[in-house]
């Protein structure tokens, strides 16, 4: 039998990607990158989105985000779609929806079904005991008390 373990990394989210995605989906004109010197000759990146005006933006007015370039060009452009990207979020009132999302709400799910399993086998072992007592009792309802509070996070 053979088993090959897999080093697991990190893969960085491209927020290029997901903003020319959510351009798309939003309808915007377009979306454009571009740099500027100021008059202290200092370079600007910036990020143009022409949206339309719709009821979620009453205006023509173009969306500007600007960065001081002083690192890499693609680090600064990915920054800046990252703002844009919840920028439009608040505009649109969107989310984006990712594994680690989907990777909760499973956890979450699973979490309250073995919460409520473990409830009724707690509430079970109650019934098929001959003899009980109070530390049993005490047991029992700290148990239960455990439960309550562990839910409550769910």
């Amino acid at each position: 039998m053979c088993v090959e373990f897999i080093e697991m990394g990190t893969i960085e989210t491209c927020f290029i990607g997901l903003l020319q995605k959510t351009i798309t989906v939003i309808g915007a004109q377009y979306a454009w990158f571009l740099t500027e010197k100021t008059e202290d000759n200092q370079t600007l990146i910036g990020l143009e989105i022409g949206l339309l005006k719709s009821s979620y933006y009453p205006t023509y007015n173009p969306l500007f985000f600007w960065r001081e370039k002083n690192s890499t060009t693609e680090k600064q452009m990915q920054i800046l779609a990252l703002e844009a990207l919840q920028a439009l979020q608040m505009i649109y009132g969107f989310t984006i929806v990712d594994f680690n999302y989907h990777k909760i709400l499973f956890q979450q799910k699973l979490t309250k079904t073995i919460l409520s399993i473990a409830t009724d086998a707690l509430n079970f072992s109650k019934k098929m005991v001959d003899t009980w007592n109070a530390e049993k009792e005490q047991k029992y309802q700290y148990f239960l008390s455990e439960f309550y509070n562990i839910s409550k996070w769910l």
